[in-house]
């Protein structure tokens, strides 16, 4: 659900790479969630804008996102952090 989601919030083409006629119903539940694709299409066509990437001391790093919708809503997304490899 994170990466389609960012990709969602970036206003990326969201395309899809997989056999359409064989998926799981939670890759289906994802593709279709209503919130997801309706980011996706906002009108505004805004992506959203890093404000700030911190690393954690677990390693990997902590973002915060902000972006605008036409409705005049801000969404902050909070993607879960990356971990550096062990």
């Amino acid at each position: 659900m994170t990466h389609f989601s960012m990709w969602a919030l970036l206003k990326s083409p969201l395309i899809l790479g997989n056999d359409v006629t064989n998926m799981t119903n939670e890759t289906l539940s994802i593709i279709t969630n209503d919130a997801i694709i309706a980011v996706s299409q906002d009108s505004a066509g805004s992506p959203v804008e890093r404000m700030w990437d911190t690393p954690i001391s677990s390693g990997g790093t902590l973002s915060l996102w902000s972006g605008s919708l036409a409705n005049e809503y801000v969404h902050l997304p909070h993607p879960p952090h990356s971990r550096a490899p062990n």
